[in-house]
């Protein structure tokens, strides 16, 4: 072929192509010629498979070997087959995306994924799709955000420093931000609360300030209310009373 990219060679890339894959994917037919000159004919697996069992058998036609002389080749398998898993991966995706765009390639993609038993992996793909959309939508419709005056439950912070855009300082703002679509993300620690999660976070958060000690108004002067231990408040009435006691006796007297 003195030309390969000459358009008169596609047919024959194309049998070639065809020929290699069957080679490496399907089951390899032999014929083999008997001693009486007879012809028979002889099945094996595809390469990729007698790799495989090589690779779980340290034998090369994948018939089960002890013997130590089997070590070597096993070790050759696994090292070829780790280097061809990744050069398929890498031939697959390029032909998926040769003369795609993204929203073939995500169709694509949640198709395949879609049929996937794997737990763990259509969840990564749901995620990198859902990274997408937010990222997005962030971008075209940006949420309202509210902040919240409390501290965040899991980590305690109230206040945070963040780089404001418009000005590029760094300045403070409340730890718990919060929208409609995303729910209450703490801004310190990164903790998420989403929104089927907001009624329980509201129920956290009374409760979290409740538990608090009440600040005295401007009345009553700054600082912490004092809470009296129930022993001491007794000991205090009985001093009262004793005084009271006195007094009486002491006009009593005098009467």
């Amino acid at each position: 072929m003195t030309n390969p990219t000459d358009p008169k060679n596609l047919r024959q890339w194309q049998t070639e192509l065809a020929a290699l894959a069957a080679k490496l994917t399907d089951p390899i037919t032999l014929k083999v010629i008997r001693d009486d000159m007879t012809t028979t004919t002889h099945t094996k697996p595809g390469l990729l498979e007698q790799l495989r069992q090589a690779h779980a058998h340290g034998g090369e036609t994948g018939k089960a070997s002890g013997s130590s002389p089997g070590a070597p080749i096993r070790i050759a398998a696994a090292d070829l087959q780790r280097n061809l898993d990744r050069e398929a991966a890498t031939l697959h995706f390029n032909v998926l995306v040769q003369d795609a765009d993204a929203v073939s390639r995500i169709r694509a993609a949640a198709g395949i994924a879609g049929r996937w038993a794997e737990v763990h992996k259509v969840a990564a793909t749901v995620l990198e799709l859902r990274y997408m959309v937010e990222r997005i939508e962030e971008l075209l419709d940006p949420p309202r955000r509210l902040h919240i005056a409390a501290a965040c439950p899991a980590c305690g912070q109230a206040m945070v420093w963040r780089l404001d855009p418009s000005t590029g300082e760094l300045v403070q703002a409340p730890a718990l931000t919060l929208d409609a679509r995303t729910g209450c993300r703490c801004l310190g620690c990164g903790q998420v609360w989403g929104p089927e999660n907001l009624e329980f976070l509201q129920g956290v958060l009374t409760t979290d300030q409740a538990r608090r000690p009440r600040l005295r108004s401007s009345a009553e002067g700054n600082g912490h209310r004092s809470e009296v231990p129930i022993g001491a408040a007794g000991n205090d009435d009985q001093a009262a009373a004793r005084c009271a006691a006195d007094d009486h006796d002491t006009l009593g007297g005098n009467r």
